[in-house]
């Protein structure tokens, strides 16, 4: 085995585990010295019978000088109290080292999955867009706890490899000769082993990245339910959903195949080791089988720490993949951090421009010189068909993606330049994708800030509710703002769900709401029931409406209408629908406007 690897991944380990992991080691180096000197001190009695009678070997002199400093013959008696005392301090010291050991065990999910949702809050939007979501779900869910598993296999691999080089240097003590010859042998089989260590590395990253695959399908699966059963299209996912649930199990076949075959290969390769080097010894060498005895015994011990260095070894290797699922995560989510100001805003007081502003996916062009003006407690739409950009705008908006070119003011202050958590503190946002939670109303709403059972907190939740027309239809759930709702809002309807996400901005309290197609798959009642609470917010609130049904923005401020990611036309809606053969007018009539 080669000590590359085990640095290697001794330094990602000390990322999670911080100072403790070179404590660890540092006990268990104490622990394999002291064991190496306990079982040292055996030499002189498997050999001679006692201290006194050695024959001058250097252990058996060690172990007098060690009983004469503390006053006492070299008697077989104080020998014993010296072995048991060296063996009650190795005890001590795995104790320790155990209890180390589960700390760092105890700790590392919580380290490691809160370390990825740390990322993740961090990073840019646009890094995270590229991500796939099964594959972040596996790592968090599913990898983390076999990276745990891992570094505990690391670390009994480190516990077994340090004991094994304190036998090692027993072994050179006792028979320099001998141990050259183990270490021989050693090194071949290590060898041979080491293709079935690589094999198992391949079989344990193809399980973890075929369990990432399956954890995508299973999600897409559960988004897709409906429409699924509606078309009948159940069967053709289920095909998929199986391909890969049988590649998933081929690899765990093979990899337990291989880890059966690292069990079966170990005991056998240390069992002709140990049998070569007694052969050797009494029936090539001629040497005395009393001495040859204490050699055996020696490299017995060694060859059992060596062979559960193969063996926990094998098991790393086994579970690798999943620290390196884990690791490539947070490699993948940290690539590409928000960036963020130092100027923190207190509030939103006079307008936010967009001036000249550009921006670019690739090579693809979206936005090109976009000039917007937002003043405080109007209400602005941004109009236009699908595709011309107005989502892009708000995300540029939110802080979520920067410009490519241009600049964003926010009362004179560039965004560039803004704290964003305090710029997005100001703001609410309503898209139409649903944002809801199994869980209940109130804590929908909320985001659990009354999970407490607060009468003040949730007496602001019940207000938020009225304030968008929802009250009476929560009136109607089993339990009111304590129901709890089904995965994704399933048990409301579509304007419900809605009502409910406008009602959680509402509680925030925002200077801002932003309503990205907020409305575009409503019905007629619902939609009017949001319309209603737009109009009670104009004034009273900056209101920017982003949609492609004009039916919405008849009572905005200002209309700014895009088309393939350009302003093309702005004024307020009578001017824009007065003008026959303006964009606007045409996107009217193809509404029945």
């Amino acid at each position: 085995m080669r000590s590359l690897p085990l640095v290697r991944f001794y330094s990602t380990f000390r990322r999670y585990a911080g100072v403790r992991l070179p404590v660890l080691v540092l006990m268990m180096t104490v622990g394999g010295l002291i064991e190496g000197a306990g079982v040292g001190v055996f030499v002189p009695l498997l050999s001679v019978g006692s201290v006194g009678e050695g024959q001058g070997h250097v252990i058996s002199r060690v172990a007098e000088g060690v009983l004469e400093f503390f006053g006492s013959e070299p008697t077989l008696n104080a020998l014993l109290v010296l072995i048991l005392a060296i063996f009650l301090l190795k005890g001590l010291v795995s104790l320790a080292q155990s209890a180390v050991t589960a700390h760092i065990m105890a700790t590392l999910t919580y380290d490691i999955r809160t370390g990825l949702v740390t990322l993740l809050e961090s990073t840019a939007y646009r890094n995270f867009v590229g991500l796939n979501t099964g594959f972040l779900n596996n790592a968090v869910t599913v990898e983390s706890l076999r990276a745990v598993a891992c570094f505990g296999h690391y670390a009994n691999t480190l516990v077994a490899l340090i004991y094994s080089v304190a036998y090692g240097l027993l072994a050179l003590v006792v028979d320099p000769r001998g141990a050259l010859l183990v270490t021989v042998l050693g090194v071949a089989g290590a060898s041979a082993i080491g293709v079935l260590h690589r094999i198992s590395h391949e079989y344990s990253v193809l399980t973890s990245a075929a369990n990432a695959r399956l954890q995508s399908l299973f999600i897409e699966t559960i988004q897709a339910f409906k429409y699924l059963r509606a078309t009948n299209s159940f069967p053709v996912l289920i095909t998929k959903v199986n391909t890969q649930v049988r590649r998933l199990a081929t690899y765990v076949f093979r990899l337990s195949l291989v880890t059966g075959g690292l069990k079966s290969v170990g005991e056998p390769v240390g069992v002709v080791i140990l049998v070569t080097v007694l052969f050797v010894n009494v029936s090539v060498l001629g040497r005395p089988l009393v001495d040859v005895l204490v050699l055996a015994f020696v490299f017995f011990r060694l060859m059992g720490k060596l062979m559960a260095v193969q063996a926990n070894w094998q098991k790393f290797s086994a579970t690798l993949g999943s620290l390196e699922a884990v690791e490539e995560a947070s490699n993948l989510i940290g690539r590409e951090p928000d960036p963020d100001g130092t100027v923190k805003l207190d509030g939103f007081s006079d307008r936010i421009e967009l001036r000249d502003v550009g921006f670019h996916y690739g090579d693809r062009q979206v936005l090109c010189e976009v000039n917007i003006e937002l003043r405080k407690n109007s209400t602005v739409a941004i109009v236009g068909k699908t595709g011309a950009g107005k989502s892009t705008v708000v995300n540029l908006l939110l802080g979520l993606l920067p410009p490519t070119s241009g600049e964003i003011l926010f009362d004179g202050t560039e965004y560039g330049a803004i704290e964003l958590a305090s710029l997005r503190r100001l703001f609410g946002y309503v898209t139409q994708e649903d944002v809801i939670f199994s869980d209940t109303i109130a804590n929908n709403v909320s985001l659990w800030a009354c999970d407490d059972g607060d009468g003040e907190c949730l007496e602001r939740v019940a207000r938020a509710v009225r304030e968008v027309h929802a009250d009476d239809f929560v009136a109607d759930t089993p339990d009111g703002l304590q129901t709890v709702l089904g995965d994704r809002g399933s048990t409301l309807s579509g304007g419900q769900r809605q009502q409910l996400q406008i009602a959680r901005e509402l509680f925030k309290d925002p200077e801002i709401l932003v309503f990205d197609e907020a409305t575009s798959s409503l019905d007629a009642k619902s939609e009017w029931a949001i319309q209603q609470s737009l109009d009670e917010w104009k004034g009273r609130r900056t209101l920017v409406i982003v949609t492609h049904r004009l039916s919405v923005v008849r009572g905005c401020d200002y209309v700014y209408v895009m088309d393939e990611g350009r302003v093309v036309e702005q004024g307020r809606f009578e001017e824009l629908h007065a003008k026959d053969e303006s964009k606007f007018a045409e996107l009217a009539r193809l509404q029945g406007l």
